[in-house]
């Protein structure tokens, strides 16, 4: 459709938006889609291409008449935000790791460790069937249950007697 004018009259019409930063591809999306992104839904036969290339591209015009930022200039940004929060996200992942590694190797709890200790003890109160079925498990894996019913009541007695 853009070929319905020639070069020149169509490079004086984008040609704020392409000093402005713009790509080809932007001024495509613009032409297509809306500030918000959503796509035109109209699209009985253009009459006036110039009028109809002005009035698409205003949207994308702010309160100076100046061109916004280009469409793949935010995109660019809104990555950029998401890479620098993933990464936070790992050096946070890998510093509790660490910590957690740390603390296994000085024989300590980790912090979900010893919260899933004091949740079991205290599903699990002396006496009841849940402390029955731990105590008369066997293998390994009744091993780790019975260590971590004790651990979670040691650390239970210290949280009601800090003393």
């Amino acid at each position: 459709m853009l070929g319905r004018i020639s070069a020149k009259y169509l490079r004086s019409l984008l040609q704020p938006y392409f000093e402005a930063g713009w790509t080809p591809l932007d001024v495509a999306h613009a032409l297509d889609h809306d500030r918000d992104g959503r796509p035109y839904t109209y699209r009985d036969p253009v009459t006036h291409l110039a009028g109809w290339l002005r009035h698409r591209l205003a949207e994308h015009r702010g309160g100076d008449g100046a061109p916004l930022a280009a469409p793949s200039s935010a995109a660019a940004e809104e990555h950029g935000r998401q890479l620098a929060e993933q990464m936070r996200r790992r050096d946070a992942a890998e510093a509790a790791s660490t910590a957690a590694a740390e603390a296994r190797s000085a024989g300590e709890p980790t912090p979900a460790e010893r919260a899933m200790a004091i949740a079991l003890a205290a599903m699990c109160p002396p006496g009841s069937a849940g402390e029955k079925s731990i105590m008369t498990a066997r293998g390994p894996a009744g091993d780790r249950q019975r260590a971590r019913l004790a651990l979670g009541r040691r650390l239970a007695a210290l949280e009601v007697n800090p003393t």
